[in-house]
């Protein structure tokens, strides 16, 4: 289980370009200035570099739609491309995070982009997951603090990309009934099966491109 939903891994996705032009590792060199601007620095322990990497990308860049920056509905951009600009929206943050994670030491199999609907703010949104030995954890844009994935309740994780593929997140609704989930891009149907559903009724899971958070 992850973020309360069973993830199933799928071969494509309308995003699977945009994830291949910003997964590459960024240049090293800026990387290091980076964390050095954070004070990420050798002998900190791994809760540390998240908390120092999270905040410091959250005050240094400045949110900013994709219209607005690059005018275009959804753009996702590079980790160099977000520094030069000193602006972004959640993914933009999120990639960064994880690059000065990456150049921090922190494997790219652990990490996770999240794409989700923020249900409490009614948006669509996203975030980065790291998989550690306590359990998940999430930087997000929208607070400085580190929390656990156990402690996202009022989301709903669509599609997550990481070094090792991509997946849907499935859900059960309140009766534990199967749910059939719509894979975004594709068309294609699943069923999902022993899945849990934390906090609204499932229904056919359809994304749409464009991250307004």
């Amino acid at each position: 289980m992850e973020l309360g939903t069973r993830p199933i891994a799928i071969k494509h996705t309308r995003f699977d370009a945009r994830w291949a032009s910003v997964r590459r590792a960024a240049p090293p060199q800026l990387m290091r200035a980076e964390l050095g601007k954070a004070d990420v620095r050798s002998g900190l322990n791994e809760e540390e570099i998240f908390a120092r990497v999270n905040r410091w990308v959250n005050r240094r860049i400045a949110y900013r739609a994709d219209d607005q920056n690059y005018r275009q509905r959804d753009f996702w951009a590079t980790a160099q491309q977000t520094i030069a600009r000193g602006s972004g929206d959640c993914e933009d943050f999120a990639i960064l995070k994880m690059h000065m994670l990456r150049a921090a030491g922190i494997a790219p199999t652990r990490m996770k982009l999240v794409l989700l609907r923020d249900l409490a703010a009614n948006a669509d949104h996203a975030f980065l997951l790291v998989r550690t030995d306590k359990g998940d954890v999430v930087l997000d844009n929208t607070t400085d603090r580190v929390y656990s994935g156990r402690e996202a309740v009022a989301v709903r994780p669509v599609l997550s990309f990481g070094a090792t593929g991509q997946w849907v997140h499935g859900y059960r609704n309140e009766d534990r009934q199967p749910v059939i989930a719509s894979i975004p891009a594709t068309g294609q149907r699943v069923a999902l099966a022993s899945v849990d559903q934390r906090s609204v009724s499932a229904v056919p899971l359809i994304f749409k491109t464009g991250f307004s958070r």
